[in-house]
């Protein structure tokens, strides 16, 4: 996996293991999502770890330090959060609705805005328009 997917795998877990939903998330609205993620970052850098757990913005039994990889991936997990809490919080980004079928198996609900946004053309199937075409652009 890439560091960018291993990110997103992590941010998924958090959501369907850990329960952190964007309604969580949207309770957290003094920066703390962003404090956690920056004391992962720090902790990751091997140095400063008593400096880093001063600033842990929730109770130590959910500072969970790894290796400096893993803290890493975790700090881009939560940097995530905090950018999807900032931008519900300005409107911009619609909050997901999913049913935990969809969410557990990480596909994209149907009934849900924030993973089918009304602005986004609906997807093509190559081979169908590769049919249209020969037929002149006709279904």
């Amino acid at each position: 996996m890439t560091a960018i997917k291993d990110i997103a795998a992590e941010r998924q877990r958090q959501i369907n293991m850990e329960g952190w939903t964007a309604a969580h998330d949207d309770t957290h609205d003094l920066g703390q999502i962003a404090a956690a993620a920056g004391v992962y970052a720090l902790v990751a850098s091997g140095r400063h770890l008593d400096v880093a757990a001063q600033f842990w913005p929730w109770d130590y039994q959910w500072w969970k330090p790894c290796d400096a990889r893993r803290n890493l991936v975790k700090a881009g997990a939560l940097i995530v959060a905090e950018i999807q809490r900032l931008d519900r919080a300005a409107g911009l980004e619609p909050e997901h609705t999913c049913s935990s079928q969809y969410r557990m198996r990480e596909l994209p609900d149907p009934d849900c805005p924030a993973c089918t946004p009304s602005d986004t053309p609906p997807e093509v199937d190559p081979i169908q328009a590769a049919i249209d075409a020969d037929n002149g652009g006709q279904p």
